[in-house]
């Protein structure tokens, strides 16, 4: 028997991982930050979290997306995991005000 997700498109399989991950981002993720309870899922073995609030660049609505983020010496890095796609990442060069 055929393993159908093998078969199916690349791009259609990283789709709906970021659809899905999405949908986690949105209904678990910055719930959890905005209750003051990030603590729970961010700590140094799974990572430091934080959510940054940009400004959509379509719609002008307030965005958050948890991103990781690493502190090396004064400069706070995060990494776009869906490279210049991120919607995040968009939002930050149409809008650089960010809160985190």
């Amino acid at each position: 028997m055929q393993d159908d997700s093998r078969s199916e498109p690349t791009t259609r399989r990283t789709e709906r991982g970021r659809r899905a991950l999405r949908a986690i981002n949105r209904t678990l993720m910055v719930p959890i930050f905005r209750l003051r309870l990030g603590w729970l899922v961010a700590n140094p073995l799974s990572g430091y979290i934080m959510v940054l609030k940009t400004i959509g660049r379509r719609s002008g609505q307030a965005r958050y997306a948890p991103l990781n983020y690493a502190i090396l010496g004064d400069y706070v890095y995060c990494a776009a995991g869906w490279g210049a796609a991120s919607h995040w990442y968009r939002n930050l060069v149409a809008h650089p005000q960010v809160e985190c």
